[in-house]
């Protein structure tokens, strides 16, 4: 199963937490209560809401959809830094998920910033893609090391830069 499809659910799971704790432990439960029970609403809801209402945006998103990793993370995800609408900026933040893309990325993507932790399509965004990569196989795991003419590497395990290296 696709990684993103773990990251909206969890998403979604949270989502739906927020709402529970917001109405109280026995919202809806009580005996007397006539009010029927509430869906929960994500704020992904809420955000396919906005994109959906937007023809523009709604159409971005149905594009974005259809890219693959490279040209989303080197093209799309930076124009964050841009001046687009908010549901333009919502249909790529949205699109973004599924190349697990986490709304803590955004503002790295923003400001043009990378740090242990960030994905690597956003590290892709902010840096732009890398000059060289090398490549170690272990026998549990692959290991990348992003070469940047700066000087700069990223080592990246499992989509995630895992660890980096500046120059000065």
């Amino acid at each position: 199963m696709p990684k993103y499809v773990y990251w909206i659910g969890g998403i979604l799971f949270f989502g739906a937490i927020v709402n529970a704790v917001q109405q109280g432990p026995n919202a809806g439960n009580s005996p007397t209560s006539t009010a029927a029970p509430q869906k929960l609403k994500s704020p992904m809801d809420d955000m396919r809401q906005r994109v959906a209402a937007d023809k523009q945006a709604s159409e971005d998103l149905k594009r974005l959809e259809k890219l693959d990793f490279n040209a989303f993370c080197a093209k799309e995800l930076p124009k964050l830094r841009t001046k687009i609408s908010s549901a333009q900026a919502e249909a790529i933040q949205f699109a973004s998920l599924a190349h697990s893309v986490l709304p803590s990325d955004w503002e790295s993507v923003k400001k043009k910033t990378v740090g242990v932790g960030t994905s690597s399509c956003a590290a892709i965004a902010a840096w732009g893609r890398p000059e060289k990569i090398n490549t170690t196989s272990h026998s549990n795991f692959t290991r990348e090391q992003w070469v940047y003419s700066s000087g700069n590497y990223l080592y990246i395990e499992d989509e995630k830069v895992r660890s980096m290296q500046t120059s000065r």
